[in-house]
């Protein structure tokens, strides 16, 4: 593949999902791995992005980038291991995702924590560039953001972005069911954290869904978590039917 200097639109950017996502829950990960020249760094600097993946699926992306090609490359990433997350980064051809290697840092003569900063900074003027507010609240209680679409998730990248929401608790519960769409909730809101789990059974019975966060994550003063309901007055996102059905019931009895 040559490489050729294409115009795109900030607002273009990773709208839709692309062959070398291929992901199914066991994390049997598929790709589309063709050997390619790699494009000047100019060229495509300005559209590199961290994206937000489970950890179990980077470790798979590791190793079969690793093996698909004879130098060896690297595929590089961060991990997010208390939140059982990770991100990679990504520069978008057209409709196609191509992971960045080691290969690319040495072509571009990088860092890879140099790659790390530039892709966080290219996030941020990507939000910046969102119209306000970021966060809509639904009824309930529960905020969503959607408008990133599918680099929703990587606001696990820049946590400070929540203190946006302005709620009177720091302690909020995250979820991120598919790529493109996070809710947010405060830890103690019962009614809340039972839709959250109602949102992300309804999404996993969908094979073709990819996602991001299998157990709730809590943010508190920027620092993520994985969220256990363990302080008084907080409570468990139901993960099960069952669970699910209690939660009503008492989320019912509260009200």
């Amino acid at each position: 593949m040559t490489s050729r200097k294409t115009s795109y639109s900030p607002m273009q950017r990773f709208r839709r999902s692309t062959s070398q996502e291929d992901v199914v829950h066991t994390f049997q990960v598929t790709f589309k791995i063709t050997l390619e020249t790699i494009p000047a760094y100019d060229v495509v600097k300005d559209r590199i992005y961290p994206i937000t993946k489970q950890w179990a699926w980077i470790k798979k992306a590791r190793d079969a980038f690793f093996l698909c090609n004879e130098n060896k490359p690297l595929l590089l990433h961060k991990s997010m291991s208390n939140i059982n997350l990770g991100f990679v980064y990504a520069y978008n051809v057209g409709d196609e995702l191509h992971y960045i290697t080691s290969l690319h840092l040495t072509a571009w003569a990088l860092t890879e924590k140099w790659m790390r900063q530039h892709a966080v900074n290219n996030l941020i003027k990507y939000i910046d560039q969102i119209e306000r507010p970021l966060f809509t609240k639904m009824q309930i209680g529960i905020y969503y953001c959607t408008k990133l679409n599918l680099l929703t998730s990587s606001l696990f990248c820049v946590p400070h972005i929540f203190e946006e929401l302005s709620l009177a608790t720091v302690n909020l519960v995250l979820m991120c069911p598919v790529p493109n769409l996070m809710l947010i909730c405060q830890s103690n809101d019962q009614k809340s954290l039972t839709f959250m789990g109602e949102m992300k059974l309804k999404y996993s019975q969908n094979s073709s869904n990819q996602p991001i966060t299998n157990k709730p994550i809590r943010c508190v003063k920027n620092n993520l978590s994985l969220y256990e309901a363990t302080i008084r007055g907080e409570y468990l996102v139901p993960s099960t039917l069952e669970q699910l059905q209690i939660s009503k019931n008492i989320a019912l009895k509260i009200k």
